[in-house]
């Protein structure tokens, strides 16, 4: 990924979890580790809270 990718990426990465965490999103580290036969996508960030309310989820099938 280039860096602009990656930054939309980890902007993205962080709208997703503030809706279901408290964060501290200073602190987010996002890091690709790979070996020979797998990649492994690495978030690490403090969290220090879940919301109350999860968001809720259209049906599927329905517009």
């Amino acid at each position: 990924m280039s860096s602009q990718e990656m930054e939309m990426f980890r902007k993205e990465l962080l709208d997703v979890i503030r809706k279901y965490f408290v964060i501290e999103s200073k602190s987010l580290d996002v890091n690709w580790e790979r070996n020979e036969e797998e990649t492994a996508l690495v978030i690490n960030t403090p969290v220090t809270g879940r919301l109350k309310a999860a968001p809720k989820r259209a049906a599927a099938g329905r517009r």
